[in-house]
């Protein structure tokens, strides 16, 4: 090889030691400034890494020394620093609330562990946490108890405000809001807020592009000819003030909603359903071939479903539905309860004022 050339690269002496953990007892080498820093604060202990300095437990040098006065004193004007006290002791302990097992914690603090233990809105179970808020139930903001706090999607926070009249709601009643929303909305047609200033609304949820003919509004998740309001079904509230429809259509749609929201579409049925308006409802009757050649039927009905929406069936004599007492939703009366068990069942209900025989 040439003058200037070398067929091994040259090893240069390394001046640091090499220590055994305290921890692991695995051999590490310290450069010189290390070993020097160490010496300053006065530590003989050595640790490989920063998992076994907490694992070290009374091998640590500083375990069990209590924090100097200047440092307590630094936490009080920094509050934003991470804290690692509970109660009285705390210095943010004034600032975050009232005494309990997670006194001085922050909204931050608490939506990072709410996003780990829960992970989906607690009203309807909606788990992309990209959508995922907290919200105080008192609307106290400096209330961070984990009895105030409870994590929403955007969708059930807008619905609690919406309610409450709070925040850009405050001021206005609950009918009036629905208005606002009605009138300036895209998503509904010239003819269906034409339908429901009159009060004479016909509508036909999930009617695709074979809307009910004799003046029918049709409803439906996409925007297909026919829809007039663009809205999903299994959102509640619809975007229709209450008391606005004197009949609602239900064709081969209940099969596809999602189980545990079924109570509260029916509900929300009752609400913008006229007094003694009708709802028709078609759907495959359960366990027919019909209900299970489709893979998004997620629930069927038989004749049987109805005693959970009415309290007192007439097939009961006047007397009260026992499984209408396990929900308890908004009560309606079978007026046709009609069935082929190998086909499809087509059920008519009347709104029933609430808690009522009549």
């Amino acid at each position: 090889m040439g003058k200037y050339l070398r067929l091994q690269p040259q090893k240069r002496p390394r001046k640091g030691k090499t220590f055994k953990c305290e921890t692991c007892g695995k051999e590490f080498y310290l450069c010189p400034s290390d070993i020097r820093r160490s010496e300053k604060n006065g530590s003989k202990v050595r640790f490989c890494s920063m998992k076994c300095y907490d694992k070290s437990g009374s091998r640590n040098p500083f375990h069990g020394r209590n924090h100097s006065e200047d440092a307590k004193k630094g936490w009080k004007k920094n509050a934003d620093r991470n804290r690692f006290k509970n109660g009285k002791d705390n210095p943010n302990f004034e600032r975050f609330g009232k005494e309990s097992g997670y006194v001085g914690q922050s909204m931050a603090w608490w939506k990072k562990k709410l996003m780990t233990e829960v992970g989906y809105c607690e009203i309807c179970g909606f788990s992309d946490k990209r959508a995922l808020s907290l919200h105080h139930k008192n609307k106290n903001r400096k209330d961070n108890d984990r009895d105030n706090i409870i994590l929403l999607c955007w969708n059930c926070h807008q619905i609690e405000h919406f309610n409450d009249r709070s925040g850009l709601y405050k001021f206005l009643t609950v009918d009036k809001q629905q208005q606002i929303l009605m009138e300036n909305s895209p998503f509904i047609s010239k003819e269906a807020k034409t339908a429901i200033k009159k009060g004479s609304l016909k509508l036909d949820i999930g009617c695709g592009q074979q809307k009910q003919s004799g003046g029918y509004i049709g409803m439906d998740i996409r925007k297909v000819k026919g829809v007039d309001i663009v809205h999903d079904a299994e959102v509640t509230p619809y975007p229709l003030p209450k008391e606005c429809c004197s009949a609602v259509v239900i064709s081969h749609l209940i099969e596809h909603l999602c189980p545990k929201k079924i109570y509260r579409v029916m509900d929300e049925l009752w609400r913008i359903m006229q007094p003694e308006g009708h709802l028709f409802i078609s759907m495959p009757y359960a366990g027919s071939q019909g209900f299970w050649q489709d893979p998004s039927h997620c629930h069927s009905w038989n004749e049987a479903t109805v005693y959970y929406f009415d309290p007192y069936p007439a097939s009961l004599k006047s007397q009260r539905s026992a499984l209408y007492d396990i929900y308890k939703p908004k009560p309606w009366k079978t007026l046709q309860n009609d069935w082929v068990t190998g086909g499809n069942i087509q059920i008519i209900l009347e709104k029933r004022m609430e808690d009522s025989n009549a």
